[in-house]
């Protein structure tokens, strides 16, 4: 992952670094705030929107786990198996 624009003030390269330091996502929309397409305001709020977004798809699906796979140990969906006894 990589912080590519080349069309960015200082402070706006700082944010788009620390967006993806902290969420571990590839800011999108920067070929067009390159090109000049969208407008840095914008590409901070979808981002922000993006990631917001994943969050909750995240949430709601690791809430959906049904409590018998964590007290039993069998699989989740996702593979794992729990060491929960």
């Amino acid at each position: 992952m990589a912080i590519y624009c080349e069309n960015v003030e200082g402070w706006q390269r700082e944010w788009l670094e620390n967006f993806e330091a902290e969420t571990g996502f590839e800011p999108k929309l920067q070929d067009e705030l390159d090109a000049g397409e969208v407008g840095f305001i914008e590409v901070a709020t979808e981002n922000v929107t993006w990631f917001e977004n994943w969050m909750q798809d995240t949430y709601r699906s690791i809430l959906s786990y049904p409590d018998e796979y964590i007290r039993t140990g069998r699989k989740t969906r996702l593979g794992r198996v729990t060491t929960n006894g």
